[in-house]
C-alpha cells in the first residue's frame, strides 16, 4: 500500500474542527468546519464527521482490495465483487492518494 502523505489517522471532529496528531504527539487542527444553518440544506456537523473518518475510510479501503487481489493466494477465498465496485474503490484509493487523473 502507499505511503501516507496526509497526517496519520486517527482524525476527529471536535470544537468546530478537526484534529489530528503531529508526528512529535501534539493534537493538531488540521481544519476548521464552518457551519451553515440547517435551512441551506449544508450538513456542517455530517460533513465534518466524514472527513474525520477519512484516514479510517482509506486503510478499509485498501485493506479490501488487497485481500480481494491476494485473498486467494493466501487460501482465502473472498466473494467475487462486483467490477465496478472494485474499479470504484481503486479510484476512491488514487484520488484520496493524489493519484487520480
Amino acid at each position: 500500500m502507499a505511503d501516507a502523505k496526509h497526517t496519520p489517522g486517527p482524525w476527529e471532529y471536535s470544537g468546530g474542527g478537526i484534529w489530528g496528531m503531529s508526528p512529535w504527539n501534539a493534537r493538531v487542527r488540521l481544519a476548521d468546519i464552518t457551519f451553515h444553518r440547517s435551512t441551506n440544506g449544508i450538513a456542517s456537523e455530517a460533513n465534518a464527521r466524514l472527513i474525520a473518518a477519512a484516514p479510517d475510510l482509506l486503510e478499509a479501503a485498501q485493506q479490501t482490495v488487497w485481500f480481494i487481489e491476494n485473498g486467494r493466494e493466501l487460501g482465502f477465498i473472498p466473494v467475487a465483487p462486483s467490477q465496478p465496485a472494485l474499479d470504484a474503490a481503486r479510484a476512491a484509493i488514487a484520488k484520496a492518494l493524489g493519484e487520480a487523473t
